[in-house]
């Protein structure tokens, strides 16, 4: 089968970080089908990276100014 690639000693000597990612795909979901989702990841990677590239940032505020406008587009999507 496919899952027992990841302990195919063969495959693991060729590709070892297959030993360290297996469990990351085991849980692994897609992302969700909805028209929304782009615009709702592209809000947290706005304020999510700024966290990442200033360590000063308020990472709470990030985090509530990013839920405000989720939460605003969301509710004029709902109006739709």
């Amino acid at each position: 089968s496919r899952l027992a690639l990841y302990a195919d000693p063969e495959v693991l000597h060729a590709n070892p970080q297959y030993k360290d990612l297996f469990p990351v795909f085991q849980t692994a979901r897609a992302r969700p089908r909805t028209p929304v989702y782009p615009i709702v990841s592209h809000i947290f990677q706005r304020y999510f990276s700024r966290v990442l590239a200033f360590p000063e940032t308020d990472i709470r505020e990030e985090a509530e100014e990013a839920d405000r406008k989720i939460n605003r587009f969301l509710a004029l999507f709902r109006d739709l």
